[in-house]
């Protein structure tokens, strides 16, 4: 398989000049302050008891208890105290209620795991948002004062004949559709700024730190097997499938007998005393077995395991075509990393080309020597091949927090 590195690549082009926060410290501090975050880990504290649930009806039972019962006329009462035990001894739905339950906060853990890996990746996303608008609001303003600048040059070439009035008008055009441009860039980093606040909790006036070198992507030893087993898309699929098999197993032991047993111990006098002495010379023992052996229940325990058997069934097939999806995908992260990188080195070319084009249609222009209309496209391009270096680099680092992701499985 092919080995693919991605070694500190060093971006020529520095957008930011004044950047106050790092990628980094945004993933290591919002844990601390994303509600979303917290309330994941509330869910999964909630579901991941669901063991405790099913243990309750396994353990003993006990109680004390007090009664006092008078006669008619109120002239005579009796009173009993004591203690009742009772232990289920063998109920086969029970202790497997108990292993669907394990299952069940198995399956939690893997969700928590899931939920937290999509939030990383969509402060991400959220980040190379804002830091998006950010560099179109830092490129209006440049292109502006530059405009301005260019406006007064047009007038003077305007008047000396080198540039037609056409021409003027259009540069006059371009400076309005670039503050316009600048205004509604800005309503849409604050709204983005905002978002990002929401998400990861996180509140700052300072600027977004552009990202300039790359970590490494190795892929030597890259174990599909070993990943997929281990992937928690996978596991819960697996998992699942585990609870509806068990409750086959469930369903079809409803046909045998469950048995339990009590013990009490108790004391019943016409005197109401607490005496500890008097109780364990004068308590009574009693003990009992109970067995139920079912015999007919309107056919509801068949249908149960047909119903079970089908949802088992149903549950596999998910489990296979889940595998399926995560198997390709994995068997493809390779190419996937090598696309993404030599997308980003495109837009890294592409970016320097069209800045040099772009100054040097500045001085054609003022020659005389391109007409507006190519000068004004010459500014949308270098401006465009900004923005899509931007969002080349959001996949580039999207994609090695996938890798991460999956790197954590073989290790």
């Amino acid at each position: 398989m092919k080995k693919v590195f991605i070694i500190f690549i060093i971006c020529i082009f520095s957008i930011l000049i004044f950047a106050n926060i790092s990628l980094e410290e945004v993933l290591s501090t919002y844990k601390s302050k994303s509600i979303s975050y917290q309330k994941e880990s509330v869910v999964y504290s909630i579901n991941s008891k669901a063991i405790l649930k099913a243990l309750s009806p396994l353990l003993p039972q006990i109680s004390y208890y007090i009664s006092m019962d008078t006669s008619s006329l109120a002239t005579s009462y009796t009173y009993s105290q004591g203690i009742r035990a009772s232990q289920t001894i063998f109920n086969i739905p029970m202790a497997l209620n108990l292993a669907s339950s394990k299952r069940e906060s198995d399956i939690a853990l893997m969700n928590f795991k899931v939920n937290k890996f999509n939030l990383i990746m969509n402060v991400i996303d959220k980040y190379f948002t804002v830091l998006s608008f950010q560099e179109r609001l830092h490129i209006d303003s440049i292109i502006t004062s530059r405009e301005e600048e260019n406006i007064k040059k047009s007038k003077i070439m305007f008047k000396n004949g080198i540039i037609s009035r056409t021409d003027l008008l259009n540069i006059q055009s371009n400076f309005y559709t670039i503050q316009a441009a600048y205004h509604s860039d800005k309503k849409e980093y604050i709204k983005a700024k905002s978002d990002f606040s929401v998400l990861t909790g996180i509140i700052s006036e300072e600027h977004f730190e552009d990202i300039d070198s790359i970590p490494l992507i190795d892929m030597n030893n890259w174990d599909i097997e070993n990943i997929l087993a281990d992937l928690p898309e996978y596991k819960i699929f697996k998992y699942y499938y585990s609870i509806k098999s068990i409750n086959v197993a469930s369903a079809s032991s409803s046909f045998l007998p469950t048995a339990s047993l009590s013990i009490g111990a108790g004391l019943s006098d016409s005197v109401l005393d607490f005496d500890y002495n008097n109780f364990m010379d004068n308590y009574s023992l009693n003990a009992g077995l109970s067995i139920d052996f079912p015999v007919f229940t309107g056919f509801s325990r068949t249908i149960g395991v047909i119903n079970s058997s089908l949802e088992k069934k149903g549950a596999y097939l998910d489990m296979i075509n889940q595998e399926n999806i995560l198997r390709t995908e994995i068997e493809n992260f390779p190419l996937t990393v090598e696309q993404i990188l030599a997308l980003f080195k495109s837009n890294i070319n592409i970016m320097m080309a069209q800045y040099d084009i772009f100054e040097k249609s500045v001085k054609m222009y003022e020659k005389g020597e391109i007409s507006s209309l190519d000068y004004i496209s010459y500014q949308k391009n270098y401006y465009d091949a900004v923005i899509n270096l931007l969002e080349a680099k959001k996949q580039l680092y999207l994609t090695y927090y996938r890798y991460l992701y999956y790197l954590r499985r073989i290790q």
